[in-house]
């Protein structure tokens, strides 16, 4: 007997394999969008055809679930349901957005990661770009590590997402379950364009003598645990040192009497390492040369 594939469960191999945008945002994809609690079937506990979308999908499968969402304007089990007459006559693409859109954006998987952590973690540069147009929450940390979608795109030093996000108002002041900072991100997984991204960012709020979980300052982590995460040679290691320099000279640290001072800044020294940064990418790109990760047990 041939196995039967609920619409919704259509919608999700659709997205999963990026082809949603066959379907059209007309009532009928409203209406298998409406049944919440049944949308998305997944192998994934807690995923749903958002995440697949965000992940794999084309960027039309995901503007087609939220233009389709955002147009349903009342949650399943809060009130009454419209008709499929009344909700195709006001589909449209707007980035406006309801509390059933919302809801879908933000739902999260078995690791606690919505669709922004997706789009992150594969460096989905147009994918993340429109889910934060659709109001997705740019702070919302998982629950595996509580690491936001900015200290994800750090970890995978995605540069054009970390930069989209900073200044989509991604919080700089988040702490990890593990007691990490962005100082710490850095200071562990940054490469020099990632430092060079983080050294144009304002630290104010955040001491550069912070401590993780193991106790250690970001300098400490730079000095001890990045060698064992990030192979680098001699020279590349004292680039990556003074870009880093030039972060910790933007954050507040402790004076003598235990109080914050205020950032320090050399302008100048600052403008001298974003060349070198730069210059140093484009050489690297245009010689084919990348660093290699050590295997971290973190991903």
């Amino acid at each position: 007997m041939p196995r039967v594939v609920s619409p919704s469960s259509e919608i999700f191999i659709l997205a999963q394999k990026g082809h949603i945008q066959g379907i059209q945002p007309n009532a009928r994809l409203v209406e298998h969008l409406s049944v919440g609690h049944r949308f998305g079937k997944t192998l994934n506990p807690g995923q749903n055809a958002f995440h697949f979308a965000a992940e794999t999908g084309s960027i039309e499968s995901l503007r087609t679930l939220l233009v389709a969402a955002a147009n349903v304007t009342q949650h399943p089990h809060t009130g009454e349901k419209r008709t499929s007459h009344d909700l195709a006559a006001d589909l449209k693409e707007d980035s406006s957005t309801t509390a059933f859109c919302e809801f879908l954006i933000e739902k999260r998987d078995y690791k606690g990661r919505t669709a922004l952590h997706f789009a992150t973690r594969m460096n989905q540069f147009e994918h993340t770009q429109l889910l934060l147009l659709y109001n997705a929450n740019v702070d919302s940390p998982d629950s595996a590590l509580g690491r936001t979608p900015l200290l994800m795109a750090i970890y995978w030093n995605h540069h054009r997402i970390i930069k989209l996000l900073i200044d989509a108002g991604a919080s700089i002041d988040v702490v990890d379950t593990n007691g990490m900072t962005i100082l710490h991100y850095a200071a562990k997984f940054g490469d020099a364009e990632t430092l060079h991204i983080l050294g144009n960012v304002d630290y104010h709020l955040i001491s550069s003598e912070i401590r993780d979980a193991q106790g250690l300052t970001p300098a400490e982590v730079f000095q001890e645990v990045r060698p064992k995460v990030l192979r680098e040679d001699e020279r590349r290691l004292q680039h990556a040192h003074r870009l880093f320099e030039v972060i910790l000279a933007r954050t507040r640290r402790p004076n003598r009497s235990g109080e914050l001072d205020a950032p320090t800044e050399d302008v100048f020294y600052d403008a001298l390492s974003s060349c070198v940064a730069s210059l140093s990418s484009s050489i690297e790109s245009l010689l084919g040369i990348d660093r290699e990760r050590v295997p971290d047990s973190e991903v």
